[in-house]
């Protein structure tokens, strides 16, 4: 994005488990000049868009601004699997207690009652296990 010598800027959209380091590293050695990283920043994190943040002094001085930005903790796991729990399953998984439960995958979900989040779970062959929860 930017070329000022010795500095170049680049913007990289790529997968967790990059290590943008190594892509610096390997530019170097491609061009022969060796290289490494003096800034990283994230700039998306699944839906998450960093131009949606708040500032720190926001934080400090603008509670409405900070309750405008705000977003369900549901909301905020993406696109992550969810299954809808009843009342009386909310009591079970509030015990720790696995659920029978027929699902599409096995996988890690979140488990959300009337769309607030009550568990993540792990769901292995017809049970779902809470391993944390919120209500």
């Amino acid at each position: 994005t930017r070329f000022d010598l010795p500095d170049i800027h680049i913007d990289v959209t790529c997968s967790s488990g990059t290590y943008i380091r190594a892509i610096a590293r390997d530019l170097g050695a491609d061009l022969g000049v060796g290289a490494h990283l003096t800034a990283l920043r994230r700039m998306l994190i699944g839906s998450h868009d960093v131009a949606n943040a708040v500032t720190v002094a926001v934080l400090d001085s603008d509670p409405a601004a900070v309750r405008a930005a705000m977003i369900s903790t549901l909301d905020a796991l993406g696109p992550m699997p969810r299954i809808e729990v009843s009342d009386d399953e909310v009591v079970h998984i509030r015990h720790g207690r696995a659920l029978e439960r027929a699902v599409s995958e096995d996988g890690v979900v979140a488990l959300a009652s009337s769309g607030d989040l009550v568990a993540i779970a792990e769901a292995v062959e017809g049970r779902i296990r809470p391993r944390k929860v919120f209500i």
